[in-house]
């Protein structure tokens, strides 16, 4: 992954039907300079953000199933300024 990236983790409360306990708060972390992160999450369905500047977010639905799970997200780098805003006219824009 990316080095200084924001892993926000989100526990889906989908998995207490199936017996999984939750978390009363959102997991963030953020990548160290190699890319590497880690978080202490309880088993059961979270849904997974990732984003980093100069990059597209990317959300992701996942299940921990046991300890030292590893789910490792590409990250892909935004296009170029697609659209320019301000003192121009932009097809869409008022």
């Amino acid at each position: 992954m990316i080095a200084n990236a924001r892993v926000v983790l989100h526990w889906d409360s989908s998995g207490g039907a199936v017996g999984y306990l939750g978390l009363k708060q959102d997991v963030i972390v953020v990548t160290n300079s190699s890319g590497f992160y880690s978080a202490d999450v309880p088993a059961g369905f979270y849904d997974v953000f990732v984003s980093a500047p100069a990059f597209t977010p990317i959300a992701a639905k996942v299940i921990v199933k046991e300890q030292n799970a590893t789910f490792n997200p590409k990250l892909y780098v935004d296009p170029l300024v697609s659209k320019e805003i301000g003192g121009r006219k932009v097809d869409g824009v008022r």
